[in-house]
């Protein structure tokens, strides 16, 4: 892809830094490292 100097360069959000929608319900946070996964209420 060519990068032109004079155009600012597009930035792609990344998926895990967009922020959980509303509808989404709550989500638990992250297992600690060693700890099993959470597992999430359907």
């Amino acid at each position: 892809m060519a990068i032109f100097p004079d155009l600012p360069t597009p930035i792609t959000p990344d998926p895990s830094d967009l922020p959980i929608e509303p509808d989404e319900g709550p989500v638990p946070p992250p297992p600690e490292p060693g700890e099993p996964p959470v597992p999430l209420k359907v």
